[in-house]
């Protein structure tokens, strides 16, 4: 984990790609991240939290879905526990969006 934050960054630098597949990964990347390093994406969550809001509304349906995983797994986070705010704020995008996935899930 020595070169965590050059990953991170290489993250952000790839995240508008035209590849849906390369924007999945950065939402698999950033929710695994998520779960194992917190800490070190506090100081970016507010471009991280603005990107998975991008994402959960993206074309690809592939995609739209691992950014719906980020929120689900930011919401079992102690940091949410501790902070109200934030766990409101989780929860308020999380219902905003929350129907654009169950409709990715069931198209009729």
């Amino acid at each position: 984990m020595l070169h965590i934050d050059d990953f991170i960054q290489n993250l952000f630098f790839l995240a508008n790609d035209d590849d849906p597949e390369v924007r999945k990964n950065i939402c698999r990347a950033i929710v695994m991240l998520l779960e194992v390093r917190m800490d070190r994406l506090v100081p970016h969550m507010n471009i991280i939290i603005d990107y998975m809001l991008q994402r959960t509304q993206d074309a690809d349906e592939g995609v739209s879905l691992e950014a719906c995983e980020f929120w689900l797994s930011l919401a079992d986070e102690p940091v949410c526990k501790v902070s109200p705010f934030l766990l409101l704020k989780c929860f308020i995008l999380f219902i905003l969006h929350f129907d654009l996935c169950r409709r990715h899930l069931n198209p009729t």
